[in-house]
């Protein structure tokens, strides 16, 4: 099989933020998919596997994403359901940890930099489903997610989410109407 062998390298830079850290990795890559992993998270032990076998019965996909299992502080479950195009620039229906083709990263420009508060990933998606690609969910927890009961970025994104999802608004502007996108901007200036 080609994906007999999975190698990782790391890669050493100054912290940038996440976006020029995944964009970073995604660059330096060799192989034709990508895999990221912040380092608090761990893989659920069959992720690699069920993600690979779908991409062998579906040899068309782009990206392969799972549920999430919470653990540390807070230990409950996100399950997916079905990836919902028309919905997605409501909510976030994927999570960060997918396994996608590094064709597709180039193809999107990679993930925005100047994206802020852990939205980056949400707004990848985004640049993703807008170019074409075909993604896949597998409905049980592929990636366990480390909660803390303090100072993880989620929470420091929860805290600006109003400023967060209005900035992101005005820089995808063909997923939300000329209203949301004025009152994003009146958001942000005040």
């Amino acid at each position: 099989s080609r994906f007999s062998s999975i190698a990782g390298r790391y890669v050493y830079q100054d912290n940038k933020g996440l976006s020029e850290a995944r964009n970073t990795g995604s660059r330096h890559a060799r192989s034709e998919w990508i895999l990221p992993l912040d380092s608090d998270d761990m893989l659920a032990e069959n992720f690699i596997r069920a993600a690979l076998d779908s991409v062998q019965k579906t040899p068309d996909l782009d990206m392969v994403s799972g549920a999430l299992q919470k653990f540390g502080t807070n230990e409950t479950k996100w399950l997916l359901n079905e990836y919902i195009p028309l919905r997605a620039h409501l909510r976030n229906q994927l999570f960060y940890c997918c396994l996608y083709r590094k064709s597709l990263w180039e193809k999107v420009g990679g993930y925005d930099q100047s994206h802020p508060w852990c939205l980056e990933d949400w707004h990848f998606s985004l640049k993703c489903q807008a170019a074409g690609w075909n993604v896949c969910l597998i409905h049980h927890p592929m990636l366990h997610y480390r909660t803390h009961d303090s100072g993880s970025l989620f929470q420091e994104m929860s805290k600006r989410w109003i400023v967060s999802n209005a900035l992101h608004q005005t820089m995808l502007p063909r997923y939300y109407n000329l209203t949301m996108i004025l009152m994003a901007h009146q958001t942000i200036q005040q």
